[in-house]
């Protein structure tokens, strides 16, 4: 919810930062009644992946599942 109908999950992936450790990763369901484009380009620019592992059409929406991860330390 929110802005553009995803500042909320923005706001969630922005307070797990510190918590997802490098290769980590976090599953979330959102709706393509928000704006997707938007929330992708903001989880990019927090330093996140993303991919779509699932989709599922409902009546008037699309929910998709992405599995967000935070790239392995290339030290380790």
């Amino acid at each position: 919810g929110g802005y553009k109908g995803v500042s909320t999950a923005l706001k969630f992936l922005r307070d797990l930062i510190g918590v997802v450790r490098s290769g980590g990763a976090i599953y979330m369901v959102l709706s393509s009644l928000g704006d997707l484009e938007y929330f992708e380009a903001g989880a990019s620019e927090m330093g996140y992946r993303l991919e779509a592992v699932a989709k599922a059409k409902l009546f008037y929406e699309e929910l998709v599942v992405y599995r967000i991860y935070r790239p392995p330390d290339k030290g380790l």
